[in-house]
């Protein structure tokens, strides 16, 4: 544990040390250097193999701020684009605490890209050491690849109907807070049980959610009461079957995780891939951040599905139609070979 303890620090101050030189100061091994450490980083990586990130290396800068220093304060200038290399910030807006971040997060674009104030306040939550890029070299590197990025995802969620009464500034908000990300057929994204700590926005693919629903086997006198939940006398007596069943399917143009995130409740099923996926995801600390009309639109598009009971009746109804059809099917053969 010290070890691993020591050699961060390590990491950290061999960082520190290479940025506090000049930009023309630093040599090709310093930037192998710089490469080295940083390359990993959440927001850095994206870059990863290209001649951008040798550039950036070569301008970044390091600042550090102690437990409860301000980076900046909200409706100042921007000048700065900032990535969190050690540490963890709070967003405050209006002196309210909005959102926290933590190693690998981004912050202070919008200003940049849009020359506005800063559109809330920054401040360290323990001791931090922050990548810095100043404005020249943001516009300069990165501000295009960014607003490609953002162009295309503002563009895609216009065609969402969670989004539909939303204006283009809104969806810009919500586009530069997602992560991109591939999933392969089978992927387990949510359990069920667990709590969701995102919201997830499928680009393209198909996403199945799945519910273990518990059933009696034994025991009933009336077939209508097949849909009645498990008593702990049931489960004592081991007179309950798990099944999982399908109970929805989701394309493009649909989220999950919402519901689960904003109530704070365990998800109800779990969500898996059953084709390879694109999605987006909004972590709940950028979706706290968001402004209260947009995270109306959230809670009232929620989707609600049925209880076990309703789930449980739906498929013994499917049941008897299947012995229904076969039936059906086996009269219409014996007939004809009568």
């Amino acid at each position: 544990m010290d070890d691993g303890l020591n050699l961060v620090q390590d990491r950290k101050e061999k960082l520190r040390q290479v940025l506090l030189k000049k930009p023309q100061d630093r040599t090709s091994d310093d930037i192998d250097d710089i490469l080295t450490i940083v390359e990993d980083n959440e927001f850095l990586k994206q870059f990863k193999n290209s001649s951008k990130l040798r550039e950036l290396c070569r301008y970044m800068m390091i600042e550090h701020f102690g437990a409860r220093q301000t980076v900046f304060e909200q409706d100042e200038p921007g000048d700065k684009f900032y990535i969190i290399y050690s540490g963890r910030v709070s967003l405050y807006i209006n002196d309210a605490a909005i959102n926290e971040l933590n190693k690998g997060k981004s912050f202070g674009e919008l200003a940049l890209i849009y020359g506005e104030p800063r559109s809330a306040t920054i401040i360290a939550v323990e001791p931090s050491d922050l990548i810095v890029l100043d404005k020249k070299i943001y516009d300069k590197v990165i501000k295009g690849l960014q607003m490609d990025q953002i162009d295309n995802i503002t563009e895609f969620f216009e065609f969402f109907p969670l989004f539909h009464d939303l204006g283009r500034k809104d969806l810009l908000k919500i586009a530069t807070k997602v992560i991109y990300k591939t999933l392969p057929t089978n992927t387990i994204i949510i359990r069920q049980g667990d709590y969701s700590k995102s919201i997830y926005f499928i680009k393209t693919g198909k996403i199945k959610l799945l519910k273990k629903i518990d059933f009696i086997t034994e025991g009933l006198k009336d077939t209508e009461d097949y849909d009645q939940d498990p008593t702990d006398e049931d489960y004592e007596e081991h007179k309950v079957e798990s099944k999982l069943l399908e109970i929805d399917e989701l394309g493009i143009g649909d989220c999950f995780g919402d519901t689960s995130l904003i109530k704070k409740q365990p998800i109800e099923y779990s969500v898996v891939t059953y084709i390879p996926t694109e999605i987006f995801i909004l972590d709940q600390y950028d979706f706290n951040s968001l402004e209260d009309d947009i995270k109306k639109e959230f809670i009232e598009y929620q989707k609600e599905y049925p209880c076990d009971q309703e789930i449980r009746k739906a498929y013994f109804e499917m049941k008897k139609w299947e012995k229904f059809k076969e039936d059906l099917v086996y009269d219409v053969m014996a007939a004809k070979k009568s």
